[in-house]
């Protein structure tokens, strides 16, 4: 009896401790996708998703927060939430010159009014793509609160829903890290096994692909356009904890592209000639990528 009380006190407990899945999120159901076409042969005329991670969300308390948040400026040395942003408006001019059509899941134009009061491009993606009247399903999906917080949850959920919908070719995040001080460099993260089940049986491995080329080809760029960075090789993990990646039907990964904790990462991301290093690696990944996407 004793041992019967000890298991279920134990079992209390890990449900006390389930955070960050705390609780099961109510919302519209996810909507069915038509199957994605055929990936490109060529970056020229590819639909690409670009995802700048975060941004200003109307959490469940009524209060508008940054998911990663600046507080006092010690050991940070970029805010995130609007750094991501800053990234994606530039790879999106590179990718377009090579001929790419670019989407995003964050306002990136400067002249909008969002509905916290701040512009629109600091908000994260359910507070645009309520905005652009997307189904329901895709901003206010039901499912589990990834963080305690349902806003939250649904809208990492809702960049790769959008990408479904949109039926892009490839779909990239694009984030910065955090780790102690002396940590620099890329890592690169790709969803090991799909949660939706009309994924194919090939994404994990074309999303493998894709990961390793841009862990390759981001630091090269880098130490080409700024060699003083002295920038360190990139990591690749393969991971099924990432609902921006898990729900995506097409190839997809997320990019740390530097370490917002460390000094000089986290300069590097507020300066353009860093940002267009990033661009031209993730360019030159996707035009070898969709020339041979099982290729790695």
């Amino acid at each position: 009896m004793l041992g019967l009380i000890a298991l279920v006190a134990v079992l209390w407990l890990v449900s006390r401790l389930r955070s960050p899945l705390e609780s099961e999120c109510a919302g519209s159901p996810i909507p069915d996708f038509t199957a994605p076409r055929p990936l490109p042969k060529s970056l020229r005329g590819a639909r690409v998703m670009l995802n700048p991670g975060h941004g200003l969300t109307l959490s469940d308390d009524g209060t508008w927060d940054f998911q990663r948040p600046q507080a006092d400026g010690r050991g940070v040395f970029a805010l995130e939430d609007d750094s991501n942003l800053r990234m994606a408006r530039t790879v999106k001019r590179v990718l377009e010159a090579a001929g790419a059509v670019v989407l995003s899941t964050r306002e990136l134009g400067t002249g909008k009014l969002g509905v916290s009061g701040q512009p629109a491009w600091r908000e994260a993606a359910r507070h645009h793509l309520t905005a652009l009247e997307v189904d329901a399903g895709i901003w206010d999906s039901s499912g589990w609160s990834l963080r305690g917080d349902c806003a939250q949850g649904q809208d990492i959920r809702a960049r790769a829903l959008y990408a479904n919908q949109m039926q892009t070719d490839v779909l990239l995040s694009l984030h910065s890290n955090a780790g102690r001080a002396g940590a620099r460099g890329s890592l690169v993260l790709y969803a090991d096994h799909p949660f939706l089940s009309a994924a194919s049986s090939e994404l994990p491995t074309q999303s493998a692909c894709l990961a390793r080329g841009l862990a390759r080809a981001i630091p090269k760029a880098i130490r080409l356009e700024r060699p003083e960075l002295n920038w360190p090789d990139a990591a690749v993990a393969g991971s099924g904890n990432y609902g921006e990646t898990g729900y995506a039907l097409m190839p997809s990964a997320i990019v740390e592209t530097a370490f917002h904790t460390n000094a000089i990462d986290g300069k590097a991301l507020g300066q353009e000639s860093f940002r267009v290093a990033i661009a031209n690696g993730v360019r030159d990944t996707l035009q070898s990528f969709l020339e041979s996407p099982r290729s790695c």
